[in-house]
């Protein structure tokens, strides 16, 4: 009884009508590539005909150069710092765990950083935030850089960790306030596009240098290029005084 009916059921399965499938037509690859670079243009547009937003871009891709370098090189900064010629076959004792070190108080930093700020970032300004937090990290990485111990390396890595979020913090509420909501994925795009770009040929050029110059020199040489970024953000009006809500 049970393969009869099983077979029934087939039967009058196959006998249901079943309507024709349409096909519609999707966006044709150009006409989505079009697409693309035209909200990337409306985003770049918005970006480059508001100062405030502007300025903290172009302060924003030269401070972070650094981290580039940083995160490109850190293994062999720690090679480095625990003195390369005590190796063995390529392998330095406890290199996996200083860098596994470095990074963690890397993180700590950003932690402890991205807490304080969201305590008093209400009560201080945007402009100041930003600027004294480039100079504060690229002087964390400067020391960073010169580092001849390790302590004094997890202090900096720490150090920067810490400042990294001084900056980023009112950036984003400054890109938050300051751009609608039907535009905030373009502009971010494309402001992404800027900062992370450079930031990815500074690790590959410093990665080529690596072979020429240590891994420190070139953390204490983008360093200094950091806090240049907060100098300059400290002689741009548009970086320096950006208004806060209802004061505008």
């Amino acid at each position: 009884d049970g393969i009869r009916d099983r077979d029934v059921t087939g039967v009058q399965t196959c006998a249901l009508p079943i309507s024709p499938v349409v096909r519609t037509a999707g966006p044709r690859a150009g006409s989505a590539v079009r697409g693309v670079i035209t909200e990337l243009r409306d985003g770049w547009r918005f970006l480059r005909d508001s100062p405030p937003l502007f300025g903290n871009t172009l302060v924003s891709t030269l401070g972070q150069l650094s981290l580039g370098a940083t995160l490109a090189l850190t293994p062999a900064y720690v090679y480095l710092l625990l003195g390369s010629p005590a190796a063995v076959d390529g392998d330095v004792p406890g290199l996996a765990g200083t860098l596994g070190a470095l990074e963690a108080v890397l993180g700590l930093g950003n932690l402890v950083g991205g807490f304080l700020v969201g305590l008093i970032g209400a009560r201080a300004g945007k402009g100041p935030m930003v600027i004294a937090g480039f100079v504060l990290m690229g002087i964390a990485t400067i020391v960073l850089g010169l580092a001849g111990s390790v302590p004094l390396a997890l202090l900096a890595s720490f150090a920067v960790g810490f400042f990294n979020l001084v900056w980023l913090i009112p950036s984003q509420t400054l890109f938050g306030e300051l751009v609608p909501s039907e535009l905030m994925g373009r502009v971010v795009a494309i402001r992404s596009s800027i900062v992370f770009g450079a930031m990815t040929a500074s690790a590959a050029i410093c990665t080529l240098a690596s072979g020429l110059v240590p891994a420190g020199t070139i953390f204490a040489a983008l360093g200094a290029v950091t806090v240049l970024a907060g100098v300059v953000g400290a002689f741009l009006p548009a970086v320096r005084d950006v208004p806060e809500p209802g004061t505008a």
